[in-house]
């Protein structure tokens, strides 16, 4: 039901080949999750025209975005690694409800939506373009999580604060018509004043759905 592995440049031209012929022999599998991998270009030409019905759950860095093309039934997307942009533009078509792990809302921009790159050139927020190719390519999101991914290249100290533009982003976020659930995960122990608009503005999105029933936001600390 559930398969593990990682793609590593050792080696790549003889085994990727076989990745995709061990996914199409497991029929039963509903979870495939990617710890790693350094060579998308590669790795989307082996991916090919594969096609897995089965996968419900994705839990991919954002080099291995294919696997998301191949799955057109897949419900719940984890960002495991990179800026996220990829996946997010991946998601086009599919029935996914669930989008979670560590999406950089502010990394430097990338084509998300290409219907969006001319406002992309009068500098508006990367954070707010990104939201605004999450509510075009899955309208269908159900759970949302905004995160902070841990960058390796930085002090540990520089993960600690979430990033204030998540504040132009998460009004954005009234776009998704079947969001019900909303979780902020904020990188540090205690709550610090920038915290508070982003609180404000994921409130006012959740009480202002106009969504029949229960709605959650939901306030997580992690430390980095």
């Amino acid at each position: 039901r559930t398969v593990t592995f990682t793609v590593t440049k050792v080696e790549a031209a003889e085994i990727l080949p076989y990745i995709p012929k061990m996914l199409s022999l497991l029929i039963n599998v509903k979870t495939i999750q990617v710890t790693h991998c350094k060579i998308a270009g590669e790795f989307k030409k082996a991916i090919g025209d594969l096609c897995l019905p089965s996968v419900r759950t994705l839990v991919l860095p954002s080099a291995a975005n294919a696997l998301i093309f191949a799955s057109p039934n897949v419900t719940h997307v984890r960002c495991a690694g990179g800026s996220g942009s990829a996946i997010i533009a991946a998601m086009q078509d599919t029935k996914c409800e669930v989008l979670d792990g560590m999406i950089d809302w502010c990394a430097d921009p990338r084509v998300v939506d290409r219907k969006f790159l001319r406002i992309r050139r009068r500098r508006v927020a990367y954070a707010a373009l990104c939201v605004s190719g999450l509510v075009r390519y899955a309208p269908l999101l159900t759970t949302l999580e905004i995160r902070r991914p841990v960058n390796y290249g930085l002090g540990i100290m520089s993960q600690n604060t979430a990033p204030v533009d998540w504040v132009k982003a998460i009004p954005k976020l009234s776009g998704l018509k079947q969001l019900r659930t909303l979780t902020l995960t904020f990188p540090r122990r205690d709550q610090v004043p920038t915290d508070l608009p982003i609180i404000k503005a994921a409130r006012e999105v959740m009480r202002k759905s106009k969504l029949k029933g229960e709605k959650k936001l939901i306030i997580r600390r992690v430390e980095a």
